[in-house]
């Protein structure tokens, strides 16, 4: 007849069986690591992209703002330029000489003062913010995929250390899905 274990003993053999499989698997999780080490996916493209959105997403609700700020302090701008004290104008025909006199002086810096601003209304009006945004989130996308490429460019040596050792970390750099340079020794 066969034995079969009773209560106790099949306890204590699985309890050994878990801890030995448990061993080895923690084990064999080490060892991969170690050897291998870890693999880290960057996406540049994604992330470049996102932040693009996001600069263009800020500088379209904000440049409304900005652009009315300046509107606003034009007129005070425009006269603080423009202001040089005593004016004097004076024209020259041969030898005759005609000095303006204060009052048409002043109806002349009236009028370019004007001019001026109407000037740059028109151009602050005219700008195409969100053409302007849109240029500004290209440009902040293309200076994270150069900047953030670069920077890890440089970093050539990554690990964790670790109570076993160090876990060497290679860094895989990928531009649309496609992986372009692994970074990190093991």
């Amino acid at each position: 007849m066969d034995k079969k274990p009773k209560g106790t003993g099949i306890f204590f053999k699985g309890i050994f069986v878990g801890i030995t499989i448990s061993i080895l698997l923690v084990a064999g999780a080490v060892f991969y690591f170690t050897n291998r080490g870890l693999v880290v996916s960057l996406e540049i493209e994604e992330l470049a992209d996102y932040i693009g959105k996001q600069i263009e997403s800020q500088a379209a609700r904000e440049l409304p703002r900005v652009v009315a700020g300046v509107k606003a302090q034009v007129p005070a701008l425009v006269k603080n330029q423009m202001q040089r004290g005593n004016l004097t104008a004076e024209i020259k025909i041969s030898d005759v000489s005609i000095v303006l006199p204060s009052s048409a002086l002043a109806q002349l810096d009236g009028y370019l003062q004007e001019t001026v601003e109407k000037t740059l209304y028109r151009l602050l009006e005219g700008m195409e913010l969100g053409a302007l945004a849109n240029d500004l989130g290209q440009q902040a996308q293309e200076m994270v995929r150069v900047s953030l490429g670069k920077e890890l460019a440089e970093r050539r040596a990554l690990s964790i250390d670790t109570y076993w050792g160090r876990i060497p970390v290679v860094l895989q750099l990928g531009r649309s899905g496609e992986m372009e340079k692994e970074l990190g020794e093991y």
